[in-house]
């Protein structure tokens, strides 16, 4: 039994309780990073480079496991996070945010969001500035979630007939790129080749510039980032396409 307290006593023990659970309180709300909000429509930041990339790769069983588990309930996923990191100037864990989410579903994206909070990151370099890391999640026979051994073999296809008029349209879209960055007198870019992966809702995954006259990273950049807004024709049966389309651009006549 323990001996008896003095109604002082016992209350002198309460409040030196109390403080003790809010000082442990505020401990713990300073060790985790403070959530970390991307204003709609603002622009991403830079790609992260070799070190900090290094560290999301090493980290590839988190977000294999969260794809493993949402393709538990949906086997034809086909999405993209684009994650922003804000890395302290003395390195450790950063605050994480989405800064693009396309085809993802909610439980994936928060999966994808804990297990980067707990990702260590070295001191950055060029100091404190934010950068992010696309995260492609596309079905793959041969890949860390394999489709189950019931499962029926489908490929996913769509008509390139479809295709080519769905993207000869952006053609102003690509060509407005090198205008807006190079300028308007800039000569004519010649041909640009796009690679795109699309799900099954035709919203673009992953775009990448392939092949270009006129090699530029702020060009690619602009011409990527507006091909993740574009819609493409929808697989069938649902699934992930990846195709090819040569864009060309002739110097106007002189007149």
């Amino acid at each position: 039994m323990a001996p008896a307290q003095s109604r002082s006593g016992q209350h002198r023990h309460r409040v030196g309780w109390l403080s003790a659970i809010v000082a442990v309180a505020s401990a713990c709300a300073q060790s985790q990073p403070a959530r970390f909000e991307v204003a709609k429509g603002a622009p991403l930041p830079r790609f992260c480079t070799t070190a900090e990339c290094a560290v999301i790769v090493e980290h590839n069983v988190d977000i294999e496991s969260c794809e493993c588990a949402a393709r538990q309930i949906d086997e034809t996923l086909g999405a993209r996070l684009d994650l922003i990191f804000s890395v302290p100037a003395g390195g450790g864990k950063a605050q994480v945010a989405v800064g693009r989410a396309i085809g993802s579903t909610e439980s994936l994206k928060q999966c994808v969001l804990d297990r980067a909070a707990t990702w260590s990151f070295p001191s950055p370099a060029s100091g404190a500035t934010p950068f992010r890391s696309g995260i492609i999640f596309e079905p793959d026979d041969h890949g860390a979630c394999p489709p189950g051994a019931n499962a029926p073999v489908r490929r996913a296809t769509v008509s390139k007939e479809r295709v080519r008029a769905a993207l000869a349209v952006r053609h102003d879209e690509v060509k407005g790129c090198y205008q807006k960055v190079l300028g308007a007198a800039a000569p004519a870019p010649g041909r640009v080749v796009l690679t795109l992966m699309f799900n099954r809702d035709g919203r673009v995954i992953q775009a990448q510039v392939d092949e270009a006259a006129v090699h530029d990273e702020r060009v690619e950049a602009c011409i990527t980032d507006k091909a993740y807004d574009w819609i493409l024709p929808k697989p069938t049966p649902p699934g992930v396409v990846t195709v090819s389309y040569p864009y060309s651009f002739m110097t106007d006549p002189t007149p």
